[in-house]
């Protein structure tokens, strides 16, 4: 399998669990959506907010963005407002619910064929419990 090709898999089996399409906090114009969306992935409102009108600073239409280079301004390609909205919620969620940094809940994770770390801490679970004096 391919990375691309992963990558549509986990986000396929993330909205299913999750429930996209995920509705807007907030109504913005579908583009401002996308990019607000984007740069608050794993940051505080008031930081997302700030790195908005930073990017709308800079480029104060969304033609400029989109013509920027590259190396500027990254947006995902072949993807709608609504699934890199989706994506970047389902994200957030399975973090929030399943895929904790500290004890995650790899039993119960829809990604764990597709996970090498969940599967790592499974088998040394296992593993630990079969060593264990008692």
């Amino acid at each position: 399998m391919t990375v691309t090709e992963k990558v549509l898999v986990i986000q396929k089996r993330l909205c299913a669990a999750y429930g996209c399409p995920i509705p807007y906090f907030h109504e913005l114009d579908p583009l401002s959506e996308l990019i607000s969306s984007l740069l608050s992935h794993r940051t505080k409102n008031k930081d997302s907010g700030r790195a908005f009108k930073q990017l709308r600073g800079r480029f104060p239409t969304w033609e400029e963005v989109r013509d920027a280079p590259l190396n500027q301004v990254q947006l995902p390609e072949n993807f709608s407002a609504q699934e890199v909205y989706d994506n970047h919620e389902v994200l957030m969620l399975h973090g929030q619910r399943c895929c904790f940094m500290n004890n995650p809940a790899c039993t119960r994770c829809v990604l764990l064929d597709l996970c090498p770390e969940g599967q790592w801490r499974l088998q040394n679970r296992v593993d630990a419990v079969i060593q264990s004096p008692g």
